[in-house]
């Protein structure tokens, strides 16, 4: 899909263009002509001659020159109608502003397929519906009824996508306070036709963008945002929103993997291996996007690269803080140079280290001279500058002398956090006039760090996203669902290499006395599917007597579901973790590792990773985990790492050849400082 010409017209027209002010169709038309089009626009109403000093036609098929993008913002009954003579003009791209489609009712759903059909049948590019339209700042194009001006100073390069028009709208709000400017803005809506995945294409080869900013609530297809959003994110650098994440686990699943693995946690895991920086708010997207206007004329891969900080303050207070965070967010500072006591013979500080304590009394001179002289004797990128308001402390002329240093010094980056209220408002403005990024307190200003750290880190990594074969990108999780006979689960992964805890089928009482104690009785059934819920299993069965009690207890769960008894051995001295693997109908195959037993949805120590294993990977989720610490040896206890990663090559294995297998998970996984075994399985087709 080519949308230059969409996000670049040279004409347009508006079909519900209004001469009433109170209108969307008034206001879109008022945007277009004070963003300073150059393009020809063609307002369509039924009743006007002209709308604000244009000539107005009563219907596209008036219109005799070439139509590159028609808008629509009529009622929905109505937009089928005008997309159809789109199809008869020739005219490839529209928007569809007007609301009313699946978002209100299945009438409107219905209505949404129709123009759906029609864009698919005669290759139409189709945004919207219900969206707040688009901005190209290039172009000078503000095809929205957003009030949000463009903003005509220098470009940040940022591309602001947004499904949410609500959401889109305030962050236009934002942007146009901000001291940052938008290259484009988009709008998506319903996405009957154009979704993220074309839109990030585009902004891949937009020569205008720099930074992408997205925020998302549904995903349509899966594979295609991984696909668009990997070989994006290879090139500039994404910010993303997916909301949704209270959904998660809403629904019980049939598995602890499913049950686990929500609708967020696989957004998150795709979002997040596909290169993008995701963040949980939009307090945190201001904050990150805070950073940029210092970021964006720089080389950031050799700031970021082997990223260590330089903190100068003039209180002791803030840096007892400072460290705080930084360990919190992994970030390091920087060795103290051996050689520097320069800072020392200027009584600039009582001891030399980092971070530096320059005194309260500190004045503009005395903050030069610490950067002057650490500048000449490290290599170090970045320097943390803070400054809280003293008696004699001067904000504004320490601010000047920040932004003239960083103009001195470009290849560096200043970050002045200027902790205080009403005293520092001249000093802020300072730092906007030079478009200079500042922060009022530590905390967001390291984030935003760690958060482009942490991308330009991951880039050498960053595989581009291949879909898998076709089969099981066609595959679809819907219908009912049941779990295999415990017995026939087993043998599966016996024919897959994967070792299982000696298992027997029990029949009657009389064949207790002839298991060694102490051993370990279970209820099965295809529809008894959560077994400690229903106490079906029993452990460290020590006697006969106790066994039979228990057999007999077992018996009563035939009633819910259960329809056999199991033997197995007790294990002791092992290490209980949990292995799966779930099929999302958006993503593909998500697998699981974690920290196994009853309290596994309790505890969530567990890796994920999206796409089948090789053992690389295998390794990166087995040592992500917390209960690593045990596995790799505590205490003189230690365990067989190499039997969990064969047993999780096993298992993707297993998944690769059986595609009707939508959930599977082994918990618990015993594993030994000599084996892995499986000790209970449950499979869901």
């Amino acid at each position: 899909m080519n949308l230059t010409n969409f996000f670049n017209p040279k004409s347009l027209a508006i079909v519900g263009a209004s001469s009433n002010s109170k209108k969307l169709g008034w206001q879109i038309v008022s945007n277009v002509k004070e963003s300073g089009y150059k393009g020809k626009i063609y307002p369509i109403n039924l009743s006007s001659d002209k709308i604000l000093g244009l000539k107005a036609y009563s219907s596209l098929t008036e219109i005799k020159e070439k139509i590159d993008v028609v808008l629509i913002v009529i009622p929905a009954k109505f937009v089928k109608a005008e997309v159809e003579k789109c199809v008869k003009l020739n005219i490839k791209n529209i928007v569809i502003i007007s609301a009313g489609f699946k978002e209100l009712n299945k009438e409107g759903a219905k209505l949404e397929s129709e123009i759906f059909s029609l864009a698919k049948a005669n290759n139409l590019n189709i945004l919207g519906p219900n969206c707040l339209g688009f901005i190209s700042n290039s172009n000078n194009l503000n095809l929205t009824f957003s009030k949000a001006s463009l903003n005509k100073y220098e470009s940040s390069h940022i591309s602001l996508v947004s499904q949410s028009g609500a959401i889109g709208s305030a962050m236009l709000d934002w942007f146009a306070g901000s001291g940052l400017s938008l290259a484009n803005f988009v709008s998506l809506g319903n996405k009957v036709d154009i979704a993220e995945d074309e839109i990030f294409d585009y902004l891949r080869e937009d020569n205008d963008t720099k930074l992408v900013v997205a925020y998302l609530e549904e995903i349509g297809d899966g594979g295609k945002l991984r696909k668009s959003l990997s070989k994006l994110a290879k090139k500039k650098p994404v910010i993303m929103i997916k909301a949704g994440k209270s959904k998660a686990g809403a629904q019980m699943a049939l598995s602890h993997t499913g049950s686990l693995a929500g609708s967020w946690e696989i957004s998150k895991l795709a979002i997040e291996s596909s290169g993008a920086i995701l963040l949980d708010n939009l307090g945190q997207l201001f904050d990150v996007l805070k950073l940029w206007p210092s970021l964006k004329d720089k080389n950031l891969n050799k700031i970021f690269k082997n990223l260590s900080l330089m903190l100068i303050s003039n209180a002791g207070g803030p840096l007892v803080i400072a460290a705080d965070i930084i360990e919190q967010y992994n970030l390091s500072l920087s060795k103290w140079p051996k050689d520097i006591r320069q800072i020392k013979d200027y009584s600039l500080a009582i001891k030399l280290k980092n971070p530096l304590d320059i005194l309260g009394d500190a004045l503009a001179s005395h903050y030069q001279i610490a950067l002057e002289i650490l500048i000449s004797k490290t290599k170090e990128k970045v320097f943390i500058l803070v400054f809280t308001p003293q008696s004699i402390s001067e904000p504004e002329k320490t601010a000047k002398l920040i932004c003239s240093l960083q103009k001195k010094y470009n290849d560096k980056l200043f970050i002045p956090v200027f902790i205080g209220g009403k005293s520092l408002k001249q000093a802020r403005e300072i730092f906007e006039l030079n478009s200079l990024s500042h922060y009022e307190c530590l905390e967001p200003a390291l984030f935003a760090l760690a958060k482009y750290r942490d991308y330009f880190c991951s880039l050498k990594n960053l595989p581009e996203y291949r879909n898998h074969n076709s089969r099981e990108n066609k595959l679809i999780i819907e219908g009912e669902s049941k779990q295999l006979p415990y017995l026939e689960s087993l043998s599966i992964l016996e024919s897959y290499k994967i070792n299982i805890v000696k298992t027997r089928l029990v029949e009657n009482k009389t064949e207790l006395g002839k298991l060694k104690f102490p051993f370990v009785l279970k209820a099965v059934g295809e529809n008894l599917i959560h077994k400690t819920e229903e106490n079906a299993v029993r452990v460290n069965i020590r006697n006969l007597q106790e066994a039979k009690i228990t057999y007999d207890k077992l018996k009563l769960l035939f009633k819910k579901g259960a329809d056999k008894i199991i033997y197995q051995p007790f294990l002791e001295n092992n290490l209980e973790l949990i292995a799966g693997f779930k099929r999302d109908n958006k993503f593909g195959t998500i697998f699981m590792l974690g920290w196994g037993g009853i309290y596994t949805e309790i505890i969530k120590d567990v890796s994920w990773h999206l796409g089948y294993l090789n053992k690389s990977k295998t390794i990166e989720m087995l040592k992500s985990l917390q209960v690593y610490k045990l596995i790799s040896g505590y205490r003189g206890k230690s365990y067989n790492q190499d039997a969990i990663i064969e047993l999780m090559l096993n298992l993707s294995n297993l998944a690769k050849n059986n595609l009707e297998i939508k959930e599977l998970d082994i918990n618990p996984v015993f594993l030994s400082d000599k084996k892995a075994q499986a000790g209970d399985v449950r499979i869901i087709v």
